[in-house]
């Protein structure tokens, strides 16, 4: 039996290399603007950088939870030692960027929308302070999202010209 594959047309591997490209250039966008809080952010850049954030927090809670449960078994192995380094080494580092890179974009997403960074900086930080009720840090994220899904200001405002993605 003789299958013909049929090669994807040209727009179809247009919209992949766009879709794959806008992940990746908003990885890049939002690193190389770690310690940038006066431009804006598209909401595109801030959601795929989002995305990002969220699997890197979410495997490396359950990598540290793996260290966690075996930390007695794994501290008397040269395995458990290279895993342990690399959670030193690597992961926390990684997150402390990725952390910083993430409130940035936020703080630029606001900007988009023609607003101060007030809202995602008191959002952060309170719950970051220990002045917190019950579910207040679960809630303040949430509504921080929220108020990140709106669409930025049409053309120049304060915080510059529109982005382009």
């Amino acid at each position: 039996m003789i299958l013909l594959i049929q090669s994807p047309t040209d727009s179809s591997k247009n919209l992949l290399y766009s879709w794959i490209m806008s992940f990746i250039e908003s990885l890049l966008t939002c690193y190389k603007k770690t310690f940038n809080y006066s431009d804006r952010a598209s909401k595109s850049e801030f959601w795929w950088f989002t995305l990002y954030f969220i699997i890197i927090s979410q495997l490396g809670g359950l990598y540290g939870h793996y260290l966690y449960e075996r930390y007695d078994t794994l501290i008397n192995t040269s395995l458990g030692l290279f895993n342990i380094s690399l959670a030193i080494f690597f992961y926390i580092p990684l997150f402390i960027i990725t952390s910083l890179s993430w409130f940035a974009a936020s703080v630029r997403r606001a900007h988009d929308m023609n607003k101060s960074a007030v809202w995602p900086t008191l959002i952060i930080i309170i719950p970051s302070l220990g002045i917190t009720f019950a579910h207040l840090p679960f809630f303040g994220f949430l509504i921080l999202l929220i108020f990140l899904m709106k669409d930025g200001s049409k053309g120049r405002n304060r915080f510059g010209p529109k982005p382009k993605k």
